[in-house]
């Protein structure tokens, strides 16, 4: 019996040193999202860890000894190492984002600088062209224009239409 609660304690530092390592990527993507996302991604391991301890050392029969064990695992654990490890991971953490946030100022920059150098080229070595010189878009232009002019007149049906009610209404 006493294996097996040295088992499950060992068990609980497990899941606090697999939590330690889940509290870097919290330090790293601060958001609440993020956050809700990686404890929940970190819960999955953690209660299949604890179920399959619970097989192989109890056949799964569940007792508040082996989840005492585990909690006091964890809990000596977070008292002891994680406060240290933590500060390494925050620090760690903000040293990183600080060099993926350089890297990113550093291709934006490129990013204009070719956008820039794309506009001096294009200004330069291309003629300007008038498109509406161009005759296929001059006959484009021009059916445009008639096809105006014939949807404002309307169909001859409609023509005849209102003929027939100005008519009709003349007599009333």
């Amino acid at each position: 019996m006493a294996e097996q609660i040295f088992a499950f304690f060992c068990v609980g530092v497990l899941l606090a040193v697999l939590y330690d390592i889940f509290t870097f990527f919290r330090c790293l993507l601060p958001t609440k999202v993020c956050c809700f996302i990686i404890d929940f991604i970190y819960f999955v391991p953690a209660a299949v860890i604890t179920f399959i301890f619970l097989l192989s050392y109890n056949n799964g029969q569940s007792r508040a000894i082996y989840y005492a064990a585990i909690f006091c695992g964890f809990i000596l654990y977070i008292l002891t190492f994680y406060r240290l490890t933590f500060r390494l991971w925050k620090k760690l953490a903000q040293i990183i984002r600080t060099a993926v946030l350089f890297i990113c100022k550093i291709i934006k920059k490129l990013l204009q600088s070719l956008s820039k150098l794309y506009y001096n080229i294009k200004k330069i070595f291309l003629p300007k062209i008038n498109i509406r010189a161009l005759p296929v878009v001059k006959n484009f232009a021009r059916r445009a224009q008639r096809q105006n002019k014939k949807s404002k007149a309307g169909s001859s049906n409609e023509r005849k239409c209102q003929k027939a009610k100005g008519k009709f209404q003349k007599k009333q």
